[in-house]
């Protein structure tokens, strides 16, 4: 299937409809109505070790690796390390909570259209997801690393993406900002499009020169300032 070919109303709607009946039945997606997410975990590192108890001392059980997804039973305060003390029991021990990522399965429904020269901006609503690219010498191939959870995007356009098995919905076109000349696609279904609110001005009659965030590397803190008053931190 090539690129750039727009979506009919007609299409949206038969694809949508496609997609979303057949999800809970597709490997390409874990099923909508067998799947867990109240507490999951993506591990971001190489590689994560499962220890028999809450301590980086303890004998090690085995060993989740990077993208592996984890379900939590339960957060422990443990008394080391210092500086970030939590760990997760899940099944057959403890992880620690560095390295981790907290993530949800939330398959959104697809934009019909995107107006021309319009972008809008979107994240991640799945664990990760992978980007695909299409040339006309080698037609569409996986990009790597994925996209994860929470990144932001901005989305130029709906279209079809490559032929695949297990999904039959709308692509977004991505555009990349390293490279505005090649673009890439995501399945629809994995994005959350921001509504206009999100994007609109906050405190609009505090004059722009008024406003400054301040971001502390040390403390992993952010101020946000409004005549020179802390309003927000996080």
């Amino acid at each position: 299937m090539g690129m750039n070919k727009k979506f009919s109303r007609r299409d949206f709607l038969k694809l949508s409809g496609l997609t979303l009946g057949g999800l809970a039945f597709s490997p390409f997606l874990p099923g909508l109505t067998d799947f867990d997410d109240s507490f999951v975990v993506r591990i971001a590192t190489a590689e994560m070790p499962v220890r028999k108890a809450a301590t980086d001392e303890s004998q090690i059980q085995s060993t989740w690796y990077r993208d592996e997804l984890v379900h939590v039973y339960e957060e422990v305060t443990a008394p080391l390390p210092l500086h970030n003390p939590v760990w997760y029991r899940v099944w057959g021990g403890y992880i620690h909570r560095g390295r981790l990522q907290k993530v949800k399965t939330i398959y959104q429904t697809p934009l019909s259209s995107i107006p021309e020269d319009t972008r809008v901006l979107g994240d991640i609503s799945v664990p990760f997801t992978t980007p695909y690219r299409f040339s006309q010498a080698f037609g569409w191939q996986p990009l790597s690393p994925p996209l994860y959870y929470g990144s932001v995007h901005w989305i130029e356009a709906v279209e079809e993406g490559p032929e695949m098995a297990d999904y039959k919905g709308a692509w977004y076109r991505i555009f990349d900002e390293l490279d505005s000349n090649v673009s890439y696609y995501v399945p629809a279904i994995h994005m959350r499009i921001f509504p206009p609110e999100y994007l609109a001005p906050i405190s609009p009659e505090v004059p722009y020169e008024q406003k400054r965030i301040e971001l502390n590397l040390s403390t992993q803190m952010v101020y946000a300032y409004e005549y020179g008053n802390i309003v927000f931190e996080t």
